[in-house]
């Protein structure tokens, strides 16, 4: 149990009521945050759900923050189709709630620790190694997620900052320090975030805009060279303008359209009436074949007659990987006598892997801005605080520095306000050295005087001692709230018992009275308290061997509340049971005396009676004889 119990003590996740309810509630908030994120280019989004799951874990533990990611991160099925990402996002915050609360790093270094490390792997692993992205996709995604893992964790530590700033507690004061690396943080990170993404957002908008023209471009140059071709050098081969058959086995106008396109990633297609291809330049697509689109995916319409072709999403293909197979369409008509029409289909990929460079290029040197504020924001925190660390290291030492009558040494100043500061606090510190000396001398005569009432206190003790002794009397003292009554040691020696019950409650003392007078007592003792707080009586006490002493117990009342309620007794007892004992032998003798007493009064009434009976018989008889 003792084992369990330290296992319990030392693991970092474990989560209360509350936790677990601010884990669902900020797990739910993060969901909806990266419900509605901030889309770099097809799917590439930059989510900021993990500025709650975040919050969680700086404000309620490592467990609440694991638990707020997970609920967080599980949005991402949604939007890629995959569950990597929400493994990749729980365990970014799994370490992060470990190197924080068992290693104490600070948040934000973690989070960079475990993108340029663990995440960086796991984005490998899994999008690299299971999904099939290419390197430069594989890379762009790391990137992507370490800065977006970053900002948010800024985000939240900047929350977690100002929640202590509006609900402070006890020992939970952000540090001075913390704030300056925050706010320099901040102050370089998101407007390059913000740059970047304005610079990206601009070019993927402009690749775009240029595939849309191309794309319409390339359909008209195909329309009007091949109109060219086949109503103008065929026209004699094929009578009433019939080019369909020879079209299709013409070599010259594949190598038309094959020109057309040149190495662009570029498809064109030639339908007859009935939409069946007649040539075609691409690989997928065979003459004589009716033309369809694939059926894994939708047309959208993006401009003019210009039209994205969009795969389905698939569960298990990221979303990149599935927007490198889409491509702009368009559909145009060539002469109405000819019947035919040309189709273009531009690929996205190739503009899709530039911005991929750049963006990468871009993240890139963010990433590398990032590992290098971060570091710079540590070093500046620090020298812009050093004079107020050193203020304090100084002060510290300001109570010893006084009692030893010695001066405190400060660092040369660096700023003018550092010196003013050191100046105030050097006439500060001599005030207080000779407030200190006054104090000394005031001290040294309060200690003669407290000696001397020492002394003065002792003899009294002494003499009290001697009179206590000499009368033989025990001392109690009944706190009345607490039920506690504490004696000296003679009440003990009274009533033969251990000096371990010199503090005992006022229970004990009940218990000890003898059952006859027990009554008694405690009537007179609460008659006391209610009254004017006098106390006597003379009772019998059942001594620790069972043997009956009495006693003499007198009390009063010496504190009271402001209300008048006693709140403390003392008194004392005496042991008169040798005087009860001589009482008891008085009053045996005296009964004695009195019975002994009557005893001779009866024989001399007894006698006297006698005598007169005598005397009136004599004086009878002299009657008699003098007759």
């Amino acid at each position: 149990m003792a084992v369990k119990e330290r296992l319990l003590e030392n693991c970092i996740f474990q989560m209360n009521r509350r936790d677990l309810v601010a884990a669902l509630l900020l797990g739910s908030a993060g969901f909806a945050a990266n419900h509605f994120n901030l889309s770099l280019f097809f799917n590439v989004d930059f989510l900021f759900g993990s500025v709650f799951s975040m919050f969680a874990l700086l404000r309620y533990g490592p467990a609440s923050g694991l638990l707020a990611a997970l609920i967080a991160a599980s949005c991402t099925w949604l939007q890629w189709h995959h569950p990597w990402a929400i493994i990749i996002f729980s365990a970014e915050a799994l370490v992060a709630g470990v190197l924080l609360y068992r290693h104490r790093i600070e948040l934000i270094t973690a989070v960079v620790l475990f993108w340029f490390t663990a995440g960086l792997l796991l984005v490998w692993l899994f999008y690299h190694q299971v999904m099939g992205f290419s390197g430069g996709a594989t890379l762009l995604i790391s990137l992507k997620q370490g800065i977006n893992g970053i900002i948010n964790t800024l985000l939240a530590e900047v929350l977690f900052l100002l929640s202590l700033r509006l609900k402070p507690t006890p020992g939970t004061l952000p540090s001075l320090q913390r704030w300056l690396q925050i706010i320099l943080q901040g102050l370089v990170l998101v407007p390059a975030f913000v740059l970047a993404f304005a610079d990206i957002n601009w070019l993927f908008r402009q690749q775009m805009h240029r595939l849309q023209q191309d794309t319409a471009r390339m359909a008209a140059v195909g329309t009007v060279m091949l109109d060219h071709l086949l109503t103008v050098e065929h026209r004699s081969d094929v009578p009433g303008h019939r080019v369909h058959g020879q079209a299709a086995a013409d070599p010259a106008i594949l190598k038309l359209m094959r020109g057309i396109i040149n190495q662009r990633a570029v498809s064109l297609s030639l339908l007859d009436r009935q939409g069946r291809v007649l040539v075609t330049t691409s690989t997928e697509r065979m003459p004589g074949q009716v033309f369809a689109f694939p059926a894994d995916g939708r047309l959208e319409p993006v401009g003019g007659a210009v039209s994205h072709w969009i795969p389905d999403p698939k569960p298990g293909i990221g979303a990149m990987k599935r927007w490198l197979r889409s491509f702009y369409t368009t559909e145009v008509e060539l002469a109405p006598e000819t019947g035919l029409r040309l189709v273009v289909e531009a690929s996205l990929a190739p503009s899709l892997q530039l911005i991929n460079s750049r963006t990468s290029i871009l993240l890139g040197v963010l990433a590398l801005l990032t590992l290098l504020i971060i570091v710079l924001s540590r070093y500046f925190s620090r020298r812009l605080l050093a004079p107020i660390t050193e203020l304090g290291r100084a002060t510290s030492q300001l109570p010893l520095k006084i009692a030893q009558g010695e001066q405190i040494g400060w660092r040369p100043a660096e700023v003018s306000e550092e010196q003013g500061l050191q100046d105030n606090f050097s006439q500060m510190e001599q005030a207080l050295q000779q407030s200190f000396r006054e104090l000394n001398a005031i001290n040294e005569e309060l200690e003669q005087r407290v000696a001397e009432r020492t002394v003065e206190l002792q003899d009294r003790e002494r003499q009290l001692s001697y009179v206590l002794k000499a009368t033989g009397e025990g001392i109690w003292d009944w706190y009345i709230d607490s039920g506690v009554v504490r004696h000296n040691r003679r009440w003990c020696e009274i009533l033969q018992l251990d000096d371990a019950l010199l503090e005992h409650p006022l229970e004990l003392f009940a218990g000890y009275l003898h059952p006859e007078d027990r009554a008694g007592v405690m009537a007179a003792v609460q008659a006391a308290l209610d009254g004017d707080g006098h106390y006597r009586s003379i009772h019998r006490m059942l001594s620790g061997s069972g043997v009956v002493v009495w006693v003499e117990d007198r009390g009063e009342v010496v504190e009271r509340d402001a209300a008048g309620q006693p709140l403390r007794m003392a008194g004392s007892i005496n042991d008169i049971t040798a005087r009860k004992y001589a009482e008891t032998q008085l009053e045996l003798k005296q009964q004695q005396l009195e019975e002994l007493n009557r005893s001779l009064q009866q024989q001399v009434e007894q006698t006297v009676a006698e005598l007169r009976t005598k005397d009136q018989v004599l004086i009878s008889q002299g009657r008699q004889a003098a007759m």
